[in-house]
């Protein structure tokens, strides 16, 4: 009995390491790779039937709303990191042989750029040949010029490809991620909000991180009563899963806990979609542990703005140090309250 007891003991013990130890992956975000404010198509995004599939199921294909001016288009690095990998003297304008060895085996004129916090690598594809600008060994900062579109490598016509993966390897396995502008899929047209030469960390929901993060530690929890917004619901909003709840009794919150991994001053904003039937007078407070400061108290109106825009928080000196609360409380009855990604931009 006892024997049999203590291997039962054994068995549930090893059931909760294996549960405890199962963490949920969150998905890297990314930026576009384009100068911000610029408008692009994706013409091929994951698990397409053509080539992104296999190794390159996670992979995105970029052109210009106007195809023609795809051609010798800027692309700007969309993480901090370092050049790992350059492939150049690949022609332009041919349907080359993916084993091809001075086509970089489909590549084309090519760059591997190594993420800075995450240990990721960032694969671009199909450069015009000639134009990049930076070479094995360089750090490049987010938003730095790289080189400009082409139609190098196994390609039919100029575009950028894009994907992550977690070896540097040519030939390693594309990894799952999202990016910061949204969702994006074949024929969706985006606007790129990539901030050039600023270091910028995203929070989406409470375990998505931007690549380049500031951020040494990261969590986001919320009250009861949050559900994740869809297309039929009245405060629906674009973009990734987003909460939204609705004040009826009980005061719903969100709140994110950060730390960050250098100090400087930042401008912090949150994402939401504005409507009529938001909450009004929105409160966003921010305070640290140990108090190096005393708390912020921001009022926002989620009704300002009908589109899904990034709102100016406040701006503020955060140390390395402390751990920060930034909490988001719903102040109006019967007013819904969204919870959106939240972004820190380094001034200095």
């Amino acid at each position: 009995m006892k024997v049999s007891r203590i291997l039962w003991v054994v068995y549930m013990a090893a059931i909760a390491i294996v549960s405890f130890t199962s963490v949920v992956y969150a998905k890297p975000l990314m930026f576009m790779p384009f100068a911000e404010g610029e408008e692009w198509v994706c013409v091929q995004g994951n698990n397409s039937n053509y080539s992104h599939n296999g190794k390159l199921k996670y992979a995105y294909d970029f052109v210009k709303p106007n195809s023609w001016e795809t051609f010798g288009q800027q692309v700007h690095s969309p993480i901090s990191g370092t050049v790992v990998e350059k492939r150049d003297g690949a022609p332009d304008n041919e349907l080359n042989d993916v084993k091809v060895e001075e086509n970089h085996w489909g590549w084309g004129n090519t760059l591997l750029i190594r993420d800075d916090t995450t240990g990721r690598y960032v694969r671009l594809c199909h450069f015009k040949e000639g134009s990049i600008k930076v070479n094995d060994g360089f750090h490049v900062e987010m938003g730095q010029e790289l080189g400009q579109v082409g139609n190098s490598g196994w390609s039919t016509g100029p575009h950028l490809h894009v994907h992550l993966q977690a070896e540097a390897a040519s030939t390693a396995t594309s990894i799952p991620f999202e990016f910061v502008e949204g969702p994006i899929e074949k024929d969706v047209i985006a606007n790129s909000e990539l901030n050039l030469y600023k270091r910028t960390s995203v929070i989406e929901e409470s375990s998505n991180m931007s690549l380049s993060h500031e951020l040494a530690y990261y969590k986001g929890w919320k009250s009861s009563s949050w559900k994740v917004s869809s297309d039929d619901e009245p405060n629906q909003i674009t973009g990734q899963r987003r909460f939204y709840t609705k004040y009826k009794t009980k005061r719903p919150w969100y709140m994110w806990k950060f730390r960050m991994s250098k100090a400087g001053f930042f401008v912090i904003y949150a994402k939401y979609k504005g409507t009529s039937q938001k909450d009004p007078k929105a409160l966003y407070s921010l305070r640290s542990e140990p108090n190096s400061f005393t708390p912020k108290y921001l009022y926002k109106s989620q009704q300002e703005n009908t589109n899904d825009n990034w709102h100016a928080l406040t701006f503020v000196y955060l140390w390395s140090g402390p751990t920060f609360y930034l909490k988001l409380y719903g102040k109006t009855k019967n007013k819904y309250l969204s919870a959106d990604s939240i972004k820190f931009k380094r001034i200095w």
